[in-house]
């Protein structure tokens, strides 16, 4: 993760999700625009999966489950949500 005090702004330097940086494939990222959470499939569990991290005050959250959306027979990959959460 890197950050920037405004769009023109060079980014910072990266820095590790620790919650995001395991042995597992968290792939395919996508944050909400306004940052508060973090979306990624992932095969933590068996097969892969859609799970979400929210935004703590450090970094992020260990990713949770998202239920309702896996199928055990496709790819969950690149998933984006709307703003609102409401429509994946």
């Amino acid at each position: 993760m890197a950050t920037r005090t405004n769009a023109t702004a060079s980014f910072g330097a990266l820095s590790v999700i620790a919650a995001l940086n395991t042995s597992m494939d968290d792939e395919t990222p996508y944050a909400l625009p306004n940052g508060t959470a973090i979306y990624v499939h992932s095969d933590r569990s068996n097969g892969v999966k859609i799970y979400r991290a929210e935004q703590n005050s450090a970094s992020f959250d260990t990713p949770a489950l998202v239920t309702g959306t896996n199928l055990e027979t496709a790819n969950q990959g690149n998933a984006v949500v709307s703003p609102d959460e409401l429509t994946l």
